[in-house]
């Protein structure tokens, strides 16, 4: 079925399912993780295509980028509470639409990086206090976040935490040589 036919569970369901064989394969290989997808709060994510391609030693084919792509561009077009966040959050920095929400977001949490944003794009700088505002926007919108996207289990979280280690060790190891 085409992304652009499917509902929004299923879409879900498809995102979660490319994530979990993703994540997976990289155990399945013995892959080297540069990092680790992390939350602020330190709870380890699961791996999306991309970050394969830019945190690993390993390589996810360009079909299932562009799919997951899709998926997750798709999902955000649904008028649903996270939609609401994100539109409260423009109200505040009307960011641009080519931008990845979930990596902006993760910059506008800082002041300084608002307020450089806000003078490249020609935008009113955004006051300390609706800053604040923004963050708290910003917090709920990563809450609702969580539930869309596939969740390591402990023994995978393990392995991938094995994973990062090695490659330390290895690497101390050639430098001691």
């Amino acid at each position: 079925m085409k992304v652009i036919q499917m509902e929004r569970n299923e879409l879900l369901r498809e995102r979660k399912r490319i994530e979990a064989r993703v994540t997976r394969n990289l155990m399945r290989t013995n892959a080297i993780i540069f990092t680790l997808p992390k939350t602020a709060n330190g709870m380890i994510l699961s791996f999306s295509p991309f970050n394969i391609n830019s945190s690993t030693n390993s390589f996810v084919k360009s079909e299932s980028r562009w799919k997951y792509s899709h998926i997750s561009n798709r999902l955000h077009t649904f008028k649903d509470e996270r939609n609401k966040l994100e539109e409260e959050i423009r109200k505040y920095i009307n960011f641009k639409e080519k931008d990845y929400i979930h990596t902006i977001l993760s910059k506008f949490i800082y002041y300084e990086f608002s307020v450089r944003y806000c003078i490249k794009n020609k935008l009113p700088i955004i006051s300390k206090h609706n800053h604040n505002k923004m963050k708290k926007l910003i917090n709920k919108w990563k809450e609702l976040s969580k539930n869309m996207h596939y969740k390591p289990t402990k023994q995978e979280k393990r392995k991938l935490k094995k994973l990062v280690r090695a490659e330390r060790n290895d690497v101390i190891k050639r430098i001691k040589r």
